[in-house]
């Protein structure tokens, strides 16, 4: 069983004294009905603080599980896990500390799907590094990113969540799959299977396909770095970007793209950079902020400038066909030279979106500017 477990109080606060290393591990198996299965398990609200540090090894599931709310405010935790590393049902908030997690299962976890207002994530100060197995981190409600600093260095999918919120601090995803994906979890319901198949578009490839299920995605603040072998931005409901710097590194083969968007697509705001195959890509289809949107192949880097302005200039991991970017300080009609070392690309600023493309380098045609004059060096 668990090496610390908590039965019974209004509320748990573990603290963790200056100076003072500390470290527990549980059982090496767990009976499959097993309803407690943590090496820090708590029926009650956990809160983790202090300024010591915390090694803790779930080696037969869980690294800390709380049924109610996981609140970590202070301490240096270590958490390796054969399952999930951190789970919380009603709630996981970080307000500081340095937490690194490497689990089997998912990284951060929560699990309530029985009452609206819970099963959220909160992280307002604090550095999170997370290398999972599975998602990094799975949340059934919200995931709110205000402050600190988030590095998922290795997941199948990077966040997961019915609404993410990035407002502030820092959000680098590495994942297998989608990078960030709005998603409500009663998308195997009969009622949305049927709205789905009724939904304009049903049945198509692309964004749009599988109908709007509710879920948002939006991005208002703070730096967020995507590298994602599948979509790199992944919402079946609606995402909207109003603000921050935004660096999507999508797949660099076909059958996905930076942006999959199955509501509506806002960008009012923020300077965003995605690249990717090309073969699969949506624009917005709300436009208050000029975008670009082209053909340009490359393999290790690219570079913007409008109006004798260097714009970004910015490292690529692996090979792209495809760039989209979008700035305050581009306005509709400026033309845009997209350098990625192996060619040089022309394209015009618009604020006329809604383009999705198929297929590989070329002109991809459609709204928002696709294509463009491309001067081979």
């Amino acid at each position: 069983g668990p090496a610390v477990l908590l039965t019974s109080a209004d509320g748990v606060e573990v603290q963790l004294a200056a100076g003072s290393q500390n470290s527990i591990s549980d059982a090496a198996t767990y009976a499959e009905d097993a309803d407690e299965d943590a090496a820090l398990f708590s029926h009650v609200d956990l809160n983790i603080t202090g300024e010591g540090s915390l090694e803790v090894t779930g080696n037969g599931s869980d690294g800390i599980a709380s049924k109610d709310d996981l609140v970590i405010t202070g301490g240096s935790l270590t958490v390796t896990a054969a399952d999930d590393g951190l789970r919380g049902k009603d709630a996981l908030v970080i307000t500081g500390g340095d937490v690194d997690v490497t689990s089997s299962g998912d990284g951060l976890k929560t699990t309530n799907e029985d009452e609206a207002d819970r099963g959220y994530f909160l992280i307002s100060d604090g550095n999170v590094t997370i290398e999972a197995g599975d998602d990094g981190i799975d949340v059934i409600s919200d995931a709110l990113f205000s402050g600190g600093t988030v590095t998922v260095t290795g997941s199948v999918e990077g966040v997961e969540a019915q609404n993410i919120l990035v407002g502030g601090g820092i959000l680098d995803v590495t994942s297998s799959d989608d990078g960030l994906n709005a998603t409500v979890r009663s998308t195997t319901t009969e009622e949305t299977a049927d709205a789905a198949t009724a939904a304009p578009g049903a049945g198509q490839m692309g964004g749009a396909s599988m109908g709007d299920d509710g879920s948002n995605l939006v991005l208002y603040g703070g730096s967020v770095t995507i590298d994602a072998q599948g979509d790199g931005i992944d919402s079946n409901g609606n995402l909207t970007i109003s603000g921050g710097e935004v660096t999507v590194f999508g797949t660099s083969s076909g059958g996905n793209g930076a942006f999959d968007v199955n509501g509506t697509f806002t960008l009012s705001g923020g300077d965003v950079l995605a690249l990717s195959a090309g073969q699969m890509e949506q624009t917005p289809s709300v436009v208050e902020q000029a975008f670009v949107s082209t053909t340009a192949s490359g393999s290790e880097a690219v570079t913007i400038t409008a109006n004798n302005a260097a714009l970004r200039d910015t490292a690529a991991p692996r090979a792209f066909g495809y760039v989209f970017y979008s700035s305050p300080s581009l306005a509709e009609g400026d033309v845009v030279t997209v350098s990625t070392g192996s060619s040089s690309v022309e394209a015009t600023a618009t604020l006329e979106g809604g383009a999705m493309g198929m297929g590989g380098p070329g002109q991809m045609g459609g709204r928002g500017q696709m294509g463009g004059t491309s001067d081979q060096t």
